[in-house]
């Protein structure tokens, strides 16, 4: 008879009570509440950062085309591209190599300062010559393109360095 009330008693026991799911779900709330804004601030920058390393590189390959080819080699933005062109004669006429290469979800190319903008092909772009000098407008300074993530505000730099077409990264 011991063994049938302490075997019902058990059959009680198993399970949860309310109160404990309700303090489940309120610690689980919480922990959410604390981690998502850190969590999308994270992705923010991870965005900025991949699409700052894709201009990065697209500068770079441009620079070492032109001394390749031996030819002009231009690299243009648009608000959500970047494209490597080859600069044909007579001048200001572009010829894509390769497809556009696209910012990360969420960054847009926001402005340049000393850089060309093609007015007709509604792009802003920079230069290297045959030798992988870079020609940037006014000519002898550094380019600097501006990467921005509106939703957080956050921004990144990618400086062009007149003359040696030294890329870096900066984060203002």
């Amino acid at each position: 008879m011991k063994d049938h009330l302490r075997e019902r008693q058990l059959a009680k026991a198993i399970g949860f009570t309310l109160i404990e799911v309700m303090l489940v779900i309120a610690v689980v709330g919480i922990l959410a509440l604390v981690t998502v804004p850190k969590y999308q601030a994270m992705t923010t920058e991870y965005h900025l950062q991949s699409s700052a390393d894709l201009l990065a590189g697209q500068l770079r390959y441009a620079k070492q085309l032109a001394m390749d080819r031996r030819q002009n080699i231009a690299v243009g933005l648009t608000a959500h591209t970047v494209q490597v062109f080859q600069i044909l004669n007579p001048p200001g006429q572009f010829d894509p190599l390769g497809q556009a290469q696209t910012f990360a979800t969420g960054v847009e190319f926001s402005g340049a300062s000393n850089a060309w903008l093609n007015q007709n092909l509604a792009f802003t772009y920079v230069y290297f010559d045959y030798r992988g000098f870079t020609q940037t407008n006014p000519a002898g300074t550094t380019a600097v393109f501006t990467l921005m993530a509106p939703a957080g505000g956050q921004r990144v730099q990618v400086n062009l360095e007149a003359g040696t077409g030294n890329v870096t990264v900066s984060w203002p």
